[in-house]
Order: structure tokens, then sequence, then C-alpha cells
């Protein structure tokens, strides 16, 4: 189904294209694919741009994505 891209408590994140990323539980034998994201740049390692973790004392889980923009002339 894709790469191996993250890991929490069993619950898996896999990669297999900029359009296609799922959060997979292998134990229920269930699996929810993530829309697609509109990013301000070329599709350029999108894979290493998302994580998931569980909210401490409860059982869910966050997906998080990080997009990166450039300001010239910030710094």
């Amino acid at each position: 189904m894709g790469r191996i891209i993250g890991n929490c408590h069993g619950i898996l994140l896999l990669f297999q294209s900029p359009k296609r990323t799922f959060v997979v539980n292998p134990i229920l034998k269930c699996w929810l694919r993530v829309p697609p994201l509109s990013i301000s740049k070329e599709q350029i390692d999108l894979e290493n741009r998302f994580t998931i973790v569980r909210v401490p004392h409860t059982a869910e889980f966050k997906l998080f994505f990080i997009d990166i923009l450039e300001v010239l002339g910030a710094f």
C-alpha cells in the first residue's frame, strides 16, 4: 500500500505518492486516505512533511502536515 513514514502506538502512516497518503490500523484492518493537500511549492520531499502523534490520556491521534514557505529578505 505504500512506504511507512510514521508510526505511533501501532497506527501507521503510509506514503505512496504526493496525492496518496494513508493512515492505517493493521490490528483493526482499517485505513483512512489523507486528502490531497495544496502546497505552496513543487512536491519536493513531501513524504518527510507528515507526522502522526497520539493525544495524551485519550485514544485520539492527530496528523500534522508541515508546509515550508520561503520569504525573500526575511532574514
